[in-house]
């Protein structure tokens, strides 16, 4: 039996453009308001978010008394944001903190992070698994990485992690977009996926779902994943994306693992194109 509700507590929301212009995209207060109201509705509490979205005081408007905030440091004056971080962290559940480098947390000389906020366990946001190569993990580490039925990250790799009880974040499900695209037009911009257009076509045909649907519910599936960033432009697309994850479609997603695998293992091989900075 499928219990829906444990892909429910998977779901981070992406704020990058809560308030602010992403991908050309920019959700107003009037529409984040509507999407809080669903996350209550859905008991989801979890979103993701970055000092380089500029969105943290919009976030304290809200409740966020019973919610998960998943904040990325980017190399900023940490002085510009203490505040802020400290308010969130005042008024939300917890919060946790990632970067591409640890030395993000320390380019104070106070130490803001271990020495006021206490902060003992500090997660990556990364592009491939070379990026950890130099960085120091401790268990229950937070790793945020592309996750997508083109990107799948190297088993062997997130295994490893697991054992040291890392906590799995998949990010880019939807590719930025692009895997709602036709699949031709998917294919112009990635030209060697012209090889594997029958397959793309084919898993779209069996579960009657677009290559971006296929993506995030696969990525959901994942025992090896425990979160997962889903990025929404209104909440209208946000329940929608929600009432995907019922039984059928979760059904098809696991009848078609065999043919999604024969897709990761041919994209792996051409990793250098699928390249998510270059996206």
């Amino acid at each position: 039996m499928i219990s829906l509700n444990k892909y429910l507590k998977k779901i981070i929301i992406g704020s990058a453009n809560f308030n602010t212009v992403y991908n050309k995209k920019k959700i107003s207060r009037k529409e984040i308001s509507k999407i809080f109201r669903s996350l209550n509705k859905y008991s989801i509490n979890k979103i993701d978010t970055s000092n380089g979205y500029n969105n943290y005081e919009l976030l304290l408007n809200y409740d966020l008394s019973k919610f998960y905030i998943f904040n990325k440091i980017k190399k900023k004056n940490i002085k510009e944001i203490k505040k802020n971080i400290i308010k969130i962290k005042k008024k939300c559940l917890e919060q946790i903190f990632l970067s591409h480098d640890i030395s993000d947390f320390n380019n104070d000389k106070n130490n803001f992070f271990k020495n006021e906020l206490k902060i003992k366990n500090f997660g990556y946001s990364i592009y491939d698994f070379s990026d950890l190569s130099k960085k120091k993990i401790n268990k229950e580490t937070h790793i945020q990485l592309p996750y997508n039925i083109l990107m799948v990250p190297d088993y062997k790799s997130l295994s490893y992690l697991k054992k040291n009880k890392c906590k799995i974040i998949a990010r880019s499900v939807f590719m930025r977009g692009y895997l709602y695209k036709d699949i031709n037009l998917i294919i112009k911009k990635f030209k060697f996926l012209k090889a594997i257009r029958n397959d793309l076509i084919k898993i779209c045909n069996v579960t009657k779902l677009k290559l971006a649907e296929i993506s995030f519910l696969y990525a959901l599936i994942q025992k090896n994943v425990d979160y997962v960033i889903l990025g929404i432009e209104s909440d209208k697309e946000l329940n929608y994306n929600l009432k995907l994850i019922n039984k059928k479609n979760i059904n098809n997603i696991k009848s078609i693992k065999n043919l999604i695998q024969k897709i990761t293992k041919y994209t792996k091989k051409n990793a250098k194109n699928l390249d998510m900075r270059k996206v």
